[in-house]
């Protein structure tokens, strides 16, 4: 005679393999969900550094135009005599240094106007710019009236190019 098995005891242990297949389930979601977090974290962090250094040189390079404007003198003013000289060492900016290099590059237009161009470099350190570890770059067009009877005062500052490297 054989003995029939009732239904109850056919899906014993049932609820349990049902138990264990929810917790991986929701284990594998809570790790993914972590991971996902921590990498975002961590990307924000490098992507604050970035930020924060490429607007350290944005600023220095502001003040480097500032300063670069003030050279109203009778021997050119502005992108005609020695751009560096206006310039300190370098740049403190949220207690990181930035050193920026400028170059004269004065050009005359079509119709004979001087164009007194500058190009400012920005780096982060006290040395020389290289184009290895620029950040930015831009150039400026000072414009400027007077002659060598008077100083030679710049009227307005206009941005050419600005470009960040990566």
């Amino acid at each position: 005679m054989t003995r029939r098995v009732p239904a109850c005891e056919r899906e014993r242990g049932a609820s349990l393999i049902l138990a264990i297949a929810f917790m991986v389930v929701i284990g594998g979601i809570a790790m993914a969900t972590l991971a996902m977090i921590t990498s975002g974290l961590h990307n924000r962090e490098t992507l604050d550094k970035v930020r924060d250094r490429e607007y350290g040189a944005d600023a220095a390079i502001e003040f480097a135009i500032a300063n670069v404007r003030t050279l109203n003198s009778p021997n050119g003013g502005p992108a005609l005599q020695n751009c560096q000289t206006a310039l300190p060492a370098s740049y403190t900016v949220d207690g990181r240094s930035y050193h920026v290099d400028c170059q004269n590059v004065p050009a005359v237009t079509i119709g004979g106007l001087l164009q007194r161009n500058v190009i400012f470099t920005a780096c982060e350190g006290t040395t020389t710019c290289a184009p290895t570890n620029e950040i930015i770059r831009a150039q400026v067009n000072y414009q400027a009236i007077g002659s060598a009877a008077a100083p030679i005062v710049v009227t307005q500052t206009w941005v050419q190019s600005w470009s960040v490297s990566a």
